[in-house]
């Protein structure tokens, strides 16, 4: 994940493949916390299918299953600056989307 000023975040679009869970996880530095949020959006229609918020190292969300479609994993930064990358992971049935 690219260093992310306080209230910027980054999205990453996937298209899943079949009926199945998304988790995704943001992971700060070691020794690192911070006010993030971590949000799973399904695209049609638009809708929060998952998310948390937390002053941490780590968070990591899992939507319900869900079908082949479009989705948007959204990560934010409440907290202070990001100067460093931050580390992203996502795990789910599919492709990510170019771009």
């Amino acid at each position: 994940m690219p260093p992310l000023d306080n209230n910027r975040g980054y999205v990453v679009w996937i298209q899943t493949t079949g009926l199945h869970t998304i988790t995704a996880t943001w992971t700060m530095a070691p020794g690192d916390r911070n006010n993030i949020e971590l949000d799973i959006y399904s695209i049609f229609p638009i809708d929060q299918i998952a998310g948390d918020r937390a002053n941490a190292n780590s968070i990591t969300v899992t939507s319900p299953a869900v079908n082949a479609d479009l989705y948007a994993i959204f990560f934010y930064n409440r907290g202070s600056d990001l100067r460093a990358p931050t580390t992203g992971t996502l795990d789910f049935m599919g492709t990510s989307c170019p771009g």
